[in-house]
């Protein structure tokens, strides 16, 4: 649980980083969002990536938890 509660954290003090860059999207220079954007598109990417992986386990637990639930666990 602790793991949890500190992604939490992490998670509520970069968003409050994001709404502190948006509020100064309107006086950056154009290089500036430029490199803005470029950087949230490639961290959007690797949340994608790491959604699916995610996506991916969660899967393979309901299988094994079905199967623990007929008797057995085989390979």
């Amino acid at each position: 649980m602790a793991e949890a509660a500190n992604a939490q954290s992490d998670a509520d003090h970069l968003s409050k980083q994001l709404d502190k860059a948006k509020s100064r999207m309107p006086i950056a220079p154009r290089e500036t969002i430029i490199k803005y954007i470029n950087t949230s598109l490639d961290l959007l990417k690797k949340c994608i990536a790491e959604y699916r992986t995610m996506a991916e386990t969660a899967d393979g637990c309901v299988v094994n938890v079905g199967r623990l639930s007929k008797g057995g666990l085989s390979s």
